[in-house]
């Protein structure tokens, strides 16, 4: 008759136990990993996030955006549509208000998300107009503002 060693069975529940705790764990990194893959997939392409070209010589249309507001993403999207029509003379930057450089680019400005602020070659705010756009009335501020 063999004895069982209860000191031996005690340490292979352990292991087993921990076996059992890591999964959650791979599972949580895992969901974290594939969800910052697919928020860095989404983000705008094309667009500068520094800041520091405000007042560098060129226009600058600064777009305050937060992925997750309609108002913001619409606005996103006619911006876009006009930006080959003024680029390069204007630079186009996205503040990401979810990162700290976009929330207190937002805060310096008192605006939200949904936001794009226009600014003059030496840095001068000329305009701020928050929320969506119509395209025609976008391209009139452009051209009236930035003198195309």
């Amino acid at each position: 008759m063999t004895q069982e060693n209860p000191t031996h069975d005690m340490k292979r529940k352990k292991v087993g136990k921990r076996k059992t705790a890591r999964w959650p764990t791979f599972t949580i990194v895992g969901a974290a990993a594939l969800l910052l893959g697919v928020f860095v997939w989404t983000l705008p392409r094309g667009y500068s996030v520094d800041l520091s070209l405000i007042g560098k010589g060129n226009n600058v249309a600064v777009l305050v955006h937060d992925q997750g507001m309609m108002g913001s993403e619409q606005l996103m999207r006619v911006v876009s549509n006009l930006r080959s029509e003024y680029e390069p003379q204007t630079t186009f930057i996205v503040a990401d208000i979810n990162t700290p450089s976009g929330r207190a680019f937002a805060d310096a400005h008192g605006v939200q998300s949904g936001t794009l602020l226009l600014f003059g070659a030496s840095g001068d705010k000329l305009a701020t107009l928050y929320g969506p756009q119509d395209e025609a009335k976008l391209r009139d501020n452009f051209d009236q503002l930035f003198r195309r």
